[in-house]
């Protein structure tokens, strides 16, 4: 019986050419890492891809809201202003105090009772308008009689807005100002309304009625409002000044900003520079802090003014952290996860292939030792043969006539005694059949004659 010896290791090992050994080994770990890798890029890239969904939709959402809350309050302001004019409108309408002040031009001189009742009646607009200053002035912007409030007598009156107010008929808006120069904590609006006098020679234009508003009080808390609960949402009112940007009103992270904080128009990045450019709806770039931000340009009707409603970027991306830090948190499941399967389909595989190795192994095992109990009774057959037969080799010298033997003494002795002494046969004394009809004929039948052939 012939058997192939075993090897151990990879050459020559039981079960090594098996479907056991194909899954053994480098192979082995090299699929369990690509399965592990598998795994864990699928569900990471699916749970990015819905993290960046999320992303998208809340980024959209905030896009949405910003350009609500900026055409919101871009209608509100111009609302606002449109409310100023108008009651401004209203109150210049009165026919008497308009042909007062037409008196006074032709005469050249005030009527001091008149003044006073003029005043008066400035006071109680100044009042219920809650403004800061009301004055009537004539046709070269000089002040002919006032209502003033704290901050004293009108002051730094703008006489292009008069000019505009007279020329075209309307109420007119003129910039906002320190009225004391740029020291002056008061930021002032003046609204201009042209004074007609109508009488049976027809209207004439007299003068102008200026309404001059704080802006701290009535106009910035309108801007500075926001509709939610927000730690860096603001809106911003610029202006351009050449080739600067004017911020016109208070900014949330930085104080007394009206009218003093300037930026080049250039800022590559800026918000406020990419509106005044041109840029309109939803913009992306940085604050007046530098930070990154997301924001809302629209123009404020009938003004050169632009309104930025922001947020920063950080903010937009807070309520996706929690949901950062569960991609992370399940990313991380996934890979143990992944990492486990992977450890028990490579442990299982080895486990197959040990066992199948050891079946392998059990069964060459069972061959050797049968192969060794035959070698075992074969060489035990041997002996026993070489004990029972004695092999005589060589040329034996034997006599041709009394068949005696020659030994290596050189003397002769029967066959019996030469064949006894070199093996192991013994020999029993007999006749045949043809010698006993010779020595003892009287004994032995003869041998019967051929039959004849027919």
């Amino acid at each position: 019986m012939q058997v192939t010896p075993w090897k151990s290791g990879k050459e020559g090992a039981p079960g090594a050419d098996g479907p056991g050994a194909a899954l053994s080994g480098p192979r082995t770990s090299r699929f369990a890492v690509l399965l592990f890798a598998t795994l864990l890029g699928g569900g990471a890239s699916f749970g990015y891809a819905g993290y960046r969904m999320e992303v998208a939709s809340g980024r959209r959402h905030l896009q949405r809201q910003l350009e609500a809350v900026g055409r919101l309050k871009a209608r509100e302001i111009a609302g606002w202003l449109a409310g100023r004019r108008e009651s401004l409108l209203a109150s210049a309408s009165g026919p008497r105090i308009a042909l007062l002040v037409d008196g006074w031009r032709e005469r050249g001189r005030t009527d001091p009772a008149e003044l006073a009742w003029i005043g008066g009646r400035l006071e109680n607009l100044r009042l219920i308008g809650d403004l800061v200053d009301v004055a009537i002035v004539d046709r070269d912007g000089r002040v002919l009689v006032a209502a003033s409030g704290a901050a004293g007598p009108l002051r730094s009156l703008d006489l292009g807005g008069v000019r505009r107010a007279l020329d075209g008929g309307g109420a007119v808006v003129a910039p906002l100002q320190r009225p004391a120069g740029p020291t002056d904590p008061a930021i002032v609006l003046d609204v201009v309304a042209p004074l007609t006098a109508v009488d049976g020679r027809g209207s004439r234009t007299v003068g102008a009625l200026v309404h001059r508003v704080d802006a701290r009080k009535a106009l910035f808390p309108l801007i500075q409002s926001w509709p939610t609960d927000s730690p860096s949402a603001e809106a911003l009112l610029v202006m351009r000044d050449g080739d600067q940007i004017r911020y016109l009103n208070d900014l949330r992270h930085r104080s007394d900003t009206a009218l003093r904080m300037t930026v080049e128009l250039a800022a590559p990045r800026l918000l406020a520079a990419q509106a005044l450019r041109g840029a309109a709806g939803i913009l992306e770039g940085v604050d007046y802090r530098g930070v990154p931000s997301l924001g809302h340009a629209g123009q404020v009707e009938g003004t050169p003014w632009v309104l930025i409603s922001k947020v920063d970027r950080a903010e937009v991306y807070a309520p996706l952290t929690g949901l950062l830090w569960i991609f992370l948190v399940l990313v991380g499941l996934l890979a143990l996860a992944a990492g486990l399967v992977a450890r028990t389909w490579q442990r299982r595989v080895a486990e197959v292939a040990l066992r199948r190795e050891h079946e392998a192994a059990t069964r060459h095992v069972a061959e050797l030792e049968a192969a060794e109990r035959e070698r075992a009774k074969l060489i035990e057959s041997l002996r026993k043969a070489l004990d029972e037969v004695k092999t005589l080799s060589g040329i034996i010298p034997i006599c041709a006539a009394c068949k005696r033997v020659r030994d290596d003494a050189g003397f002769w002795e029967q066959v019996e005694a030469y064949v006894s002494r070199h093996s192991e046969a013994r020999f029993s004394h007999g006749l045949c059949l043809e010698c006993a009809r010779k020595l003892y004929p009287d004994f032995v039948e003869p041998e019967a004659p051929p039959k004849p052939e027919p």
